[in-house]
């Protein structure tokens, strides 16, 4: 069947999609492999899956003969990794080879895929366990990477942003967990959550590149692994359109700028009539150097590095951010909440409305010049439950009006205000009342 997106999909097995998009547009094949999970089911554990099964496949045991191979296929390389979309955790493999029609090599799409199969379905095990030393290392690595969030301090202040704003639902978690969960993972309970995953997870594969999809069906489905239950069922994200209380969360660190971020509920997921009207509206506040937040916050009144704000539509959400001096913590509130404000109340010009149509409209044609975007834009899609076409977003925002935009931000409802900041923040930002 073909897709909105130049896909052909095809059901291989229950619970396991292939998605072909045959394009000339690529020099080289893009293959991803998608296990999807919710992110509060085992997460530690499905974090490290990725990282071992790369560690050695059950055709090449090792990394070196992994990187032999890749060699041998023409300088192949692949990724292994978790990604967070909503509430889903996403287990990730990713082979990149050239096409074989620009080597004489027409052997190479099938060694690709294969070696794909390999690093994403069959590990290397012994005694049919995964073997301790793998896993011991990637523990080790992956409890690095736990700890260095702090260290990145964009990210940790979203991370704890998440967790303050998503206090009692998945989206607070961390995509790799925590290293509580990380100390417990063995080899024998690792090997038996595999299991369960590799049999049951929900699975998407694409492959992008000038390829026959027939040719790619008949390749793929003997290097699947065999179904062993019922496909998982994962629930849609949490999705809330009000706000009993504003939640204010202040964590002082000695750091020298202080991270603002202000995150609404909008309720406004893809399936909602004003999902384009929100898409314009956030570009309106804060997606572009036009934008509100970044003229009024940044430019005008000089109290923000930078200023900006996206949407998750997966969580039907709004978060603007923004870098400030800590002692303007109190006045930086006041002028986002401002912004928001005057958007709600139909503040809008027609360069504001033009200039934003413009610049998401050429930020998606632009998208459609990378497979792997274009690939990660349809899992976002088979995330959200509806997969739109770059010529179907196009059109959506055209036809977007002023009073449109202003009814999508009327439902941007402030939720939660986080701000990590120093002790200068302390002494003059606390008690500050948003509303």
């Amino acid at each position: 069947m073909k897709t909105k997106m130049g896909f052909v999909s095809h059901q291989l097995q229950d619970g396991v999609k292939l998605w072909v998009w045959p394009t000339p547009k690529f020099k080289n094949v893009s293959i991803k492999i998608v296990l999807h999970r919710h992110l509060a089911d085992n997460t530690a554990a499905s974090a490290l899956l990725p990282f071992v099964n790369a560690r050695g496949t059950e055709q090449w045991g090792t990394t070196r003969e992994i990187a032999l191979r890749m060699a041998d296929l023409y300088g192949t390389r692949h990724g292994s990794d978790v990604m967070k979309i909503g509430e889903q955790q996403l287990i990730t493999t990713e082979v990149l080879t050239v096409n074989p029609k620009y080597v004489s090599e027409p052997g190479l799409l099938a060694a690709a895929l294969s070696m794909a199969a390999q690093l994403a379905f069959y590990p290397r095990m012994e005694r049919g366990q995964f073997i301790d030393e793998y896993l011991d290392q990637e523990k080790a690595l992956m409890r690095q990477r736990i700890a260095a969030v702090i260290n990145d301090k964009r990210g940790y202040a979203h991370q704890r942003f998440n967790e303050a704003m998503y206090a009692t639902e998945a989206a607070s978690r961390y995509k790799y967990g925590t290293i509580e969960e990380l100390e417990v993972v063995t080899s024998s309970s690792l090997t038996e959550h595999w299991q369960r995953v590799r049999g049951t997870a929900p699975i998407n594969v694409f492959v992008v590149g000038d390829i026959q999809a027939d040719e790619v069906v008949d390749l793929l489905l003997p290097l699947l692994p065999p179904r062993t239950g019922t496909t998982e069922s994962i629930p849609p994200a949490v999705v809330k359109s009000t706000v009993a209380e504003v939640k204010e969360v202040i964590e002082h660190q000695p750091i020298n700028q202080a991270i603002l971020l202000l995150g609404y509920r909008t309720g406004i997921t893809v399936a909602d009539p004003l999902y384009f009207a929100a898409l314009v509206a956030n570009g309106i506040l804060g997606g572009f150097p036009h934008s509100k937040l970044f003229v009024n916050v940044r430019e005008k009144a000089s109290l923000a590095y930078y200023a900006s704000s996206n949407l998750n539509t997966t969580k039907g959400t709004l978060v603007a951010t923004a870098g400030i001096d800590p002692q303007n913590y109190r006045r930086a509130v006041e002028i986002i909440t401002d912004q928001v404000a005057s958007l709600q109340g139909g503040e809008i010009t027609e360069a504001e409305l033009s200039a934003t149509k413009k610049g998401l409209i050429n930020q998606l044609k632009s998208a459609g010049d990378s497979a792997g975007l274009v690939i990660d834009r349809t899992v976002a899609g088979i995330v959200r439950g509806k997969i739109l076409s770059i010529d179907e977003m196009v059109r959506g925002i055209e036809s977007v009006t002023k009073d449109e935009a202003v009814a999508a931000a009327q439902r941007f409802l402030l939720d939660t205000v986080y701000c990590l900041t120093n002790q200068e923040g302390r002494e003059k930002g606390e008690n500050i009342n948003p509303q």
